[in-house]
């Protein structure tokens, strides 16, 4: 019996040494593959959430940009009916130039063609003299044939003289009235260039107003319109991702529905650590041994279950979990202690499923069998149970099933 054992314990190792790659995949790769596609799912689902939270912050940002500038656009527009205000009255002010400049032209006009008649009388005069030559007062007394006559002679001569000097005043009067017409019509002409060029500084302002304000709220329609296209592709990919995890971890429920239910509990409080379903037999007992690789004569603290790869490996006792990492030697490992003297040891394990600190109860699946580490020749499940700190062999506690 023992040999027919052994015989099928060395037959099982070469196949797992040679061949270990041709076994179909086990319930452990479906599900290390579908934690590891729920996991990449969910790195990337993070990543665009946090992509997306990015966004509606700088959308949130542009918006605020967008309120900010549509108060700027307000205030501008404020200043452009300023603008508007402001050129109308401009426009108005240079009408009202053009009627008091056509007035003062007028008036102008007026004065010159009085200055020009005044001009005229006194010119006929000037020829009248020169015609006549000067009438001087003794002429008029020689001439005069009674001094009634000279008295009406002299009343005439006096009265020609005033009629002159009248005249010549005229003439200056005419002359310093249309010397200030004409300076007062330099001046509004003045007055009505400069209005002029407000007038065209204020319709420059204006037009550079409009644009600004245009060129503004473009601008930031246009990058308001682009945050929320991107965070509407960024939701429909994160949608689809969410949907894509349930999926999954859908389908990796269903699987660990279907994974064996576990072994029951021996005499001793202990439960077979691996599923009966996968267990070959044991390859190394506890004890003195040499080590298959290093060739190395010492005690093999454990006991070396094989099993196919992927085989559920359970908590032979409820207790906490004190290690579930990864050694050199013990490839993935874990250590649970169990509160009442023991602790248990799983190594070589392919994958684990808890972690340290976590509370496990016996039966619950730890891991699964693999050939982690450096030295293992196979799957296989290397558990040790340790009491008080020293390994005990690990037979007297656990029945083969």
């Amino acid at each position: 019996m023992k040999h027919r054992l052994l015989q099928r314990c060395t037959a099982f190792f070469l196949l797992l040494t040679l061949f270990t790659f041709l076994l179909p995949p086990s319930f452990a790769a479906q599900a290390d593959e579908i934690q590891d596609e729920i996991k990449s799912l969910e790195e990337e689902a993070d990543q665009i959430a946090a992509d997306k939270e990015a966004l509606n912050a700088e959308l949130s940002e542009t918006n605020s940009r967008v309120r900010s500038s549509a108060e700027e656009k307000e205030q501008i527009d404020r200043e452009i009916n300023l603008c508007i205000s402001e050129r109308d009255n401009i426009n108005a002010q240079i009408h009202q130039y053009n009627l008091l400049i056509a007035e003062k032209q007028a008036g102008l006009d007026k004065l010159q063609d009085e200055q020009s008649v005044l001009m005229e009388r006194y010119q006929l005069r000037m020829r009248t003299l020169q015609e006549y030559g000067d009438i001087s007062i003794w002429s008029v007394l020689f001439t005069s044939d009674s001094f009634v006559d000279l008295l009406s002679h002299r009343v005439m001569i006096e009265e020609i003289a005033l009629a002159d000097q009248r005249m010549l005043q005229s003439l200056r009067e005419k002359s310093t009235e249309i010397l200030t017409a004409k300076g007062e019509l330099a001046e509004k002409k003045a007055v009505l260039e400069q209005k002029k060029s407000d007038l065209a500084t204020v319709e420059d302002e204006l037009a550079a107003k409009r644009e600004r304000a245009d060129e503004l709220l473009a601008a930031l329609s246009a990058d308001k319109q682009r945050l929320k296209e991107e965070i509407d592709a960024a939701e429909e990919k994160e949608s689809a991702l969410l949907a894509k995890i349930a999926e999954k971890e859908e389908e990796y429920n269903r699987l660990i529905e279907t994974q064996p239910d576990p072994p029951a509990p021996s005499e001793s409080g202990f439960l077979f650590p691996v599923d009966r379903s996968g267990f070959v037999c044991i390859t190394s007992p506890y004890g003195m041994r040499t080590h298959p690789i290093t060739g190395v004569y010492k005690l093999h603290d454990g006991v070396d279950l094989a099993s196919y790869q992927g085989t559920p490996v359970y908590a032979s006792k409820s207790g906490t979990v004190t290690g579930a990492e990864y050694d050199y030697y013990l490839g993935n490992y874990v250590v649970i202690n169990h509160g009442d003297g023991f602790s248990t040891l799983y190594g070589h394990m392919l994958s684990l499923v808890v972690s340290t600190g976590e509370y496990v109860s016996q039966g619950q699946l730890i891991g699964y069998v693999g050939s982690t580490g450096i030295y293992t020749t196979g799957p296989h499940l290397h558990f040790t149970v340790y009491y008080c700190g020293s390994t005990v062999n690990p037979m007297n506690y656990i029945s083969l099933p």
